[in-house]
């Protein structure tokens, strides 16, 4: 019962009007900020361009290049 009544209050606070709010993004968030806008730029372009490459790949009919495996197995003594 304390988990419902708790969850009650916490929703009463969250729909509550706010009053006016003054925001101040430090220059050490606004870097953080442009760091993550431009990493998630940055995935989403090498996902897409990846995402491309292996669906011309799969269509032309040729194999990607792979790696070569790294056996870990065979340099234990």
């Amino acid at each position: 019962m304390l988990y419902v009544e708790t969850l009650i209050f916490a929703i009463i606070l969250v729909l509550l009007p706010m009053q006016k709010l003054i925001l101040y993004i430090d220059p050490g968030s606004g870097s953080f900020l442009f760091q993550i806008i431009i990493g998630g730029i940055l995935s989403t372009w090498f996902f897409f361009k990846t995402f491309w490459t292996r669906m011309k790949l799969f269509f032309i009919g040729k194999k990607a290049n792979k790696l070569p495996d790294d056996n870990l197995d065979s340099d234990a003594s």
